[in-house]
């Protein structure tokens, strides 16, 4: 009888509706209203119990959207968790809301549309939202703006990211705007980091996804031109990772034709920001754990980008 009941919802839901609309005519001949304490409960009735499955069950959907979560630890060989698929890997609730912050490098399997999942790392975790990086480049090989004037920011990176996720329509929609003109130019210093203002304004409206800063980055401990100052996850999945301590080396690799089929190797993604230079070079996170500057080199590009977007917690 209970197996007949959870598998026919929308004769329960009949029913239901048919119970209202029946209150709402007496209620509609006898010119009462019916208040919420004046409806008796009765959890033992069979229609009852139908009914807190019901919610039961559209409150999990409501969270379907979060698939797992696992606290990240690259150090303890009992709870090690770097990746999301290791045996060792301990299950974290810090998405929901009201639960303790997600610490940065949590690992997060994200549901971004109704077919799509994809695997993060917790950027930062503010109480109600979660800023998250993709696990893996999200697009590989393009130049970060193909222009010769770099100040005007990284255009074509960014418009090939927000062609990638537009379909992620369970993340959140960001607006901002990077850079300030006319206040002369800085950049980010190359040994510290430090960044206040950029030569470029570049401003977006209604895209899903950006990518990571170089203040972002300094904030996870990334280092100027060190190797593995990076936490693993940032630069895991790049050429050579597995030379510094990374579990996984890149295995998408672009093969230019005509002859000679040169391969274009994946060695890191990009960030928003750049060196302090009338003619900058943007920063990227290399497989080897450090953050340095590059040119688009000329004919080929070794650095893609990964999606950094921002979701509410359930």
């Amino acid at each position: 009888m209970k197996k007949g009941i959870k598998n026919n919802y929308k004769f329960i839901i009949g029913i239901i509706v048919g119970l209202i609309v029946s209150v709402v005519v007496v209620c509609a001949e006898t010119s009462s209203v019916i208040n919420s304490t004046d409806v008796s409960y009765n959890s033992t009735s069979t229609v009852q119990k139908a009914i807190d499955e019901l919610y039961s069950k559209a409150d999990i959907r409501k969270r379907k959207n979060f698939i797992y979560a696992y606290k990240y630890d690259q150090a303890n060989s009992v709870t090690k968790c770097i990746t999301g698929d290791e045996s060792t890997c301990v299950p974290t609730e810090c998405y929901k809301s009201g639960q303790n912050n997600c610490p940065a490098g949590t690992i997060v399997n994200y549901k971004v549309n109704d077919s799509d999942t994809v695997r993060f790392h917790v950027i930062k975790d503010d109480g109600s939202k979660l800023t998250m990086q993709s696990q893996k480049n999200t697009i590989y090989n393009i130049f970060w703006n193909t222009d010769s004037n770099k100040t005007e920011g990284p255009k074509t990176i960014l418009n090939a990211l927000e062609s990638a996720t537009i379909g992620w329509e369970n993340v959140n929609t960001l607006n901002y705007t990077i850079g300030n003109s006319g206040l002369g130019y800085s950049g980010c210093d190359f040994s510290s980091l430090d960044c206040s203002t950029s030569t470029y304004t570049l401003s977006k409206s209604g895209v899903r996804a950006r990518m990571i800063t170089v203040q972002e980055a300094k904030e996870l401990n990334c280092k100027f031109d060190t190797v593995k100052s990076c936490q693993i996850w940032m630069y895991n999945y790049l050429n050579d990772s597995t030379n510094y301590g990374g579990t996984n080396n890149d295995t998408n690799v672009a093969a230019l034709s005509p002859s000679p089929y040169v391969k274009i190797i994946n060695y890191g993604y990009w960030t928003m920001s750049t060196t302090p230079s009338t003619n900058p070079d943007p920063y990227n996170i290399r497989g080897s754990g450090k953050i340095v500057p590059s040119a688009d080199c000329a004919g080929l590009n070794l650095f893609g980008a990964r999606a950094v977007v921002e979701v509410n917690k359930e």
